[in-house]
């Protein structure tokens, strides 16, 4: 570094919040009475009137599948990780699973779980996992079945002779008497069956239900040995997301329309109940309350049976992960599923940004250029001016999954290892030469405001659990290999500081010396870093999932002070930074702004 940093005071202010919502996909509660909910951007808890994302030791990104009973939480998703926790959320561990399993799409306990340890878990293409104990291994458990899609699990209440549990598959349902051993089809081999609901009353009534993606439920009044088609729920072909069979034995169903239809004579009528502003994606019933997630648009709850429903305007579990800033301090925030959002006055208040045809995008990286933001959207680039959006045009190579602002210009990466570099908001796009055998999943540039044009791009072949880091010095026309790492850890920040790139991997920061690599843990608990910025001159800042680091030398490091931890920080930004202060603009999991002002002494 180019000075001693005697001593570094930190205020924190929380400036805003996107607005409620977020994608629920799983709600639950346990013995305490405490909700959880399980979401594309983690596992959140409501304690005290507050929702909270779970961070500390929770060694997912997100966990959109999960069951609690009584002190136990599993959760799982589209990485195929299964974690437990045994003590309500204060520890995690990972479950042992099969090294062949793709992403977890539904769980499922025994009634009485706690006793027997029985746990099932549906994949999406290699059928059904089972464990014995409690959720620590688990094992393939598809004799019988003939389709490894599984959409949905749901188990018949207070197993007695049989240990009734039900599948929803790709193609039909499928049924097992001895608590997921073996499988029979139940029936209705020629429908995509999306979700399932047994009665709390089966033993007496044998209700099931099963809602498909054509719109239609169908009801079993024999315990799922044949099955009736309901009077249409709807006059469209909605897909039935969620089925939910109420303490007091009424029906509701959820549709991908945001509708909330009702039955209180298991499917012979239905009442349209509520039209909700997203897709039904999962019903619960908790303490007397209906909960509702809808689509994008969050937690909805009903007092009074789904007479009235209202936002839960105090749950945000927004799936963001981008955060830009540019020299007049427009904050645009970005994610998967949540579009971008645009914000004048530093975070206080937040506009949505649409493409052309009305519909949120969705980036996964973002760029100012002057005073338009650009976003990679996938196959497009699109630049979001003052007025309207535009298609950034060039002959991208493929799927555009990173950007970066450097002193060149702004830089683009695609999956299928292409580079392409815009001088200048007037110029073309230029495909350049790459040295990347994989995915840009990263591109990092030096100041904008630096004489030099250090570039470092970081790729990953799909095939291998191998990343390369790429540097140039003269704009992409050579390319020297600068390290290649066997990680297969999603997490990867570099930051480039007094002519010396540093690569943060997982709990990791690698730093290049006289002697070869130096590998430094910035703290004691494993916790990835996921975010790493450079104060140059000064020193780094590191964030992991919960807590914030400062070092001067990179290798001996020390916590700062700052309440945003909590919400988990995923993005910092630098804004300005003089002989004494420097001013950053940080982003947390859940859609929180803050602004962080680091005295220097």
């Amino acid at each position: 570094m180019n000075r001693e940093v005697a001593e570094v005071r930190v205020v924190c202010t929380r400036t805003g919040s996107l607005p409620a919502g977020g994608v629920v996909l799983s709600l639950a509660s346990d013995e305490a009475g405490r909700l959880w909910a399980g979401t594309g951007a983690g596992l959140f808890h409501q304690d005290e009137f507050a929702w909270r994302p779970v961070l500390r030791g929770f060694p997912r990104r997100d966990a959109p599948v999960i069951a609690v009973r009584h002190r136990m939480i599993l959760a799982g998703g589209y990485d195929a990780v299964l974690v437990r926790s045994a003590d309500r959320g204060r520890t995690w561990q990972r479950c042992a699973i099969p090294p062949q399993i793709t992403a977890i799409t539904s769980l499922a306990l025994s009634p009485s779980f706690v006793q027997d340890g029985v746990a099932l878990a549906g994949t999406e293409t290699h059928g059904i996992l089972r464990s014995v104990d409690g959720g620590r291994s688990w094992k393939l458990a598809n004799f019988g079945l003939r389709n490894f899609q599984v959409n949905a699990l749901a188990v018949a209440p207070h197993w007695q002779r049989k240990e009734p549990v039900f599948a929803a598959l790709e193609q039909g349902v499928y049924y097992s008497p001895n608590a997921g051993r073996a499988w029979q089809p139940a029936g209705l081999v020629d429908e995509a069956v999306l979700c399932l609901a047994v009665s709390p009353n089966y033993w007496q009534d044998g209700l099931v239900a099963a809602g498909t993606a054509e719109g239609s439920v169908h009801i079993s009044r024999n315990q799922g040995r044949s099955w009736a088609v309901c009077k249409p729920v709807s006059d469209e072909e909605h897909p039935i997301n969620c089925l939910l069979f109420l303490s007091n034995h009424t029906l509701m169903a959820g549709t991908g329309a945001g509708e909330i239809f009702t039955s209180v004579d298991a499917g012979v009528s239905w009442a349209l109940l509520a039209v909700l502003p997203g897709a039904i994606l999962t019903l619960a019933e908790i303490d007397g309350i209906i909960l509702a997630g809808a689509g994008a648009r969050g937690l909805f709850r009903s007092p009074d049976l789904g007479s009235t429903w209202e936002q839960d305007d105090t749950f945000v579990a927004r799936q963001v992960h981008s955060l830009a800033v540019n020299s007049e301090q427009p904050l645009a925030v970005g994610g998967m599923r949540e579009g971008v959002w645009l914000s004048e006055d530093g975070g206080i208040s937040w506009q949505e940004a649409h493409s052309p045809d009305g519909e949120a995008i969705n980036p996964l990286a973002l760029s100012w250029e002057g005073q338009d933001l650009l976003a990679a959207c996938g196959p497009e680039v699109i630049r979001l001016g003052a007025k309207r959006a535009n298609f950034e045009d060039a002959s991208w190579g493929g799927e555009v999954i990173s950007l970066a602002q450097s002193s060149s210009g702004v830089w683009a990466g695609a999956a299928d290892g292409s580079l392409w570099r815009k001088p200048s908001p007037d110029k073309a796009w230029i495909r350049t030469h790459s040295p990347c055998r994989g995915a840009v999943i990263a591109i990092y540039g030096s100041a904008a405001t630096a004489l030099e044009s250090t570039m470092l791009v970081v790729s990953r072949a799909e095939s291998e659990a191998r990343l390369e880091f790429w540097r140039s010095e003269d704009l992409g026309d050579h390319w020297e290999l600068l390290r290649v790492e066997s990680t297969t850890h999603p997490a990867v920040r570099c930051a480039y500081l007094d002519r010396r790139w540093y690569l943060a991997l997982g709990s990791i920061i690698l730093v290049q010396s006289q002697d070869g690599w130096q590998r430094i843990r910035i703290s004691g608990d494993d916790a990835p870093v996921l975010s790493l910025l450079a104060l140059p001159g000064v020193g780094l800042i590191a964030a992991t999932a919960d807590r914030l680091f400062f070092s001067s030398d990179v290798i001996t490091w020390s916590g700062l002070p700052c309440e945003m931890t909590q919400d988990g920080i995923v993005d910092l930004k630098l804004v300005s930074l003089d002989d004494h202060r420097a001013q950053v603009v940080g982003l947390t999991s859940n859609g929180c702004v803050f602004q962080l002002a680091i005295v220097l002494s």
